[in-house]
């Protein structure tokens, strides 16, 4: 096997994991899931959330639903509840109760 050999086995490699690597952003997404926990105490700090404000976020409002679940909203879904939340956890105050909400997914 010669230089160029090389270089071509070099080039189709690169190629190859250049083409790979485009699809990741597909598979993963720029969003995630929630997870949602009722709290059994209330919280030092939280956000109070309307029963408007949650209209804005329905896989949330499924989540705080389904306890202990990790629930997959769409990609723009989960992103504006992570700029609502200004961080990727919060506790939350809805409805009279007390909940941890956690986003996982690339931030």
């Amino acid at each position: 096997m010669n230089t160029n050999d090389h270089l071509l086995i070099i080039g189709i490699v690169v190629i190859l994991l250049a083409v790979g690597l485009s699809g990741c952003n597909e598979l993963f997404g720029e969003g995630g899931t929630i997870y949602a926990e009722k709290m059994n105490e209330k919280p030092e700090k939280f956000i109070n959330i309307s029963e408007q404000q949650m209209e804005q976020f329905p896989h949330l409002k499924l989540a705080i639903n389904q306890t202990d679940s990790h629930i997959e909203p769409p990609t723009d879904e989960w992103n504006e509840l992570r700029d609502f939340l200004g961080e990727t956890y919060a506790y939350i105050h809805y409805q009279s109760e007390y909940y941890y909400v956690r986003l996982f997914g690339i931030v």
